[in-house]
Formats: structure tokens, sequence, C-alpha cells
């Protein structure tokens, strides 16, 4: 799997500890064990609040209905697709579709603009999406090191099909200008020629500025438990991107994180 969508091998868990204390190597009970561990302390924790999503939207929407903007989006078309295509790295890995990204750029013209004008009708007409598309095969993989003895200590990584990013990471592309007229500026997260370099830089900068003038320097690091897996569904307000001339919020959320 490793080879086939990343193009290398990477040192993956030898080991993983039970909790007794004791160690197994076996595969398919380290598997078990992740899968456990998360659905019992992540995913389906007993006797979590549901959240009250109209209290949420009472509290949060007089804040966020004056950065509203209309969201328009051109047609798709096939040298837009070849163009997100393009834009990654050669060996960029393939997708659950059986499509390596080297493979699409060298498509002819026609059947990249068969595709476009596939997800144009797909979000013009309100159809559903084809089943292919949505399949996504999630694995969990360390986190921080190539190793990682504690089941909670991996996260989950969703792979899907190329057919699909292609799509999305277009979509979020041309949504840039949108996304910029209403982001505060101090947010920098999903935003396309954005990037961490854009808040650790200015960090960095006044750390060497408070550094040189013998200056005072004070600051707060938090770090929010499985922050992202944690999010309740509820509170995503998902249109789905087979609606006319609308895009799916899913999209963009996936894109940030």
């Amino acid at each position: 799997m490793y080879r086939w969508t990343k193009n290398q091998w990477r040192q993956n868990s030898r080991f993983l500890q039970r909790e007794d204390g004791s160690w197994t190597g076996a595969v398919e009970e380290r598997r078990q064990a992740v899968e456990q561990e998360w659905r019992s302390k992540v995913y389906c924790t007993p006797g979590r609040p549901v959240p009250d999503r109209p209290a949420v939207a009472a509290k949060y929407g007089p804040l966020l209905a004056p950065l509203r903007q209309p969201r328009q989006v051109p047609t798709l078309s096939g040298a837009d697709l070849r163009a997100t295509a393009v834009a990654g790295p050669e060996g960029k890995q393939g997708g659950l579709d059986g499509w390596e990204v080297r493979l699409f750029r060298r498509l002819p013209v026609h059947p990249r603009s068969w595709l476009a004008d596939l997800y144009n009708t797909i979000e013009v007409r309100g159809l559903a999406w084809p089943a292919p598309l949505c399949e996504g095969h999630l694995v969990m993989i360390p986190k921080g090191k190539d190793v990682a003895p504690e089941p909670i200590a991996h996260r989950p990584l969703t792979l899907t099909n190329l057919g699909y990013r292609l799509w999305s990471t277009t979509r979020v592309r041309q949504s840039a200008t949108w996304l910029r007229s209403w982001v505060p500026a101090r947010v920098v997260g999903g935003l396309p020629g954005c990037g961490p370099e854009d808040i650790w830089g200015e960090i960095a900068l006044r750390a060497e500025v408070a550094t040189e003038e013998d200056g005072l320097l004070a600051g707060v690091s938090t770090d929010l438990w499985k922050f992202y897996d944690l999010v309740h569904l509820s509170l995503i307000h998902i249109s789905e991107p087979t609606r006319p001339r609308r895009l799916s919020d899913a999209v963009f959320c996936l894109k940030k994180k």
C-alpha cells in the first residue's frame, strides 16, 4: 500500500504495547489494538455530550453574518484538472482508483474534458456522485515519528480517489479569492498561498528583536488533544456538492486538515 501510494518504503511500527505492558508484533493484533483504542477513546466516547447546534448558531452567527460573501466558481474544464495535476510533484501518490498523477498528466484533451463535464453536470443538475468517487480507505500511521509504541499515538489518514482529489483541489484553488474576501487577515490555515511560515516567521522575528534589544518576550503554547478528530459533524454545515453552483464545505475542512 505504501509503495503504491507513496512510491517509497517508510519504516513502520514493528511492535505495539498492550494495555498490560507486554508487546506484540503481530500485524492483525496491532491493527485491532489501534482501532479499538480510537473507537473507545476518540470516536465513540461513552457519554460524550451532543453539541447544542442552535446555541452555537445563536452565539457565533451574528459574528459570522457580516463576513458572508457570495461564492461563485467557474465551469470546470479539462485544462483546470490538468493544471491541478501538474502543480504537484511528478511522484505524487495515486489514488484508490488506480490512477497515478504522472499518467493523468499524459491523458489527451478529450478524456480530461469528459471528466470535467461529469463534474459540471453533477454540480449543476444536483446528481448523486458515482459511488467509486466517494470511496475512501482509512489507515493509521505513526504520529510524529515512524515508530509509535502506543495505539493512541497514531493518526488517521484517508486515501481517496485521484478523481475526487483533482476536483476538490481545483475547486479550493478557484475559491481562493472568495476565501480571502471574508477570512480574517490573521487566519492563514486552508488559504492557498499561505502556510505555517506566515505564523512562525513573525514569531521568530519578534524573538530576534527581543534578543537583540534585551527586551521581554512571553508566550503561551496550547495543544488541544485530537482536536480535528473530535469536531462534531453536526457543527459543520455541509451542503452537498451535488447542488447547483454550490460546493461542499466539507472540502474546505478536509483541505485545512
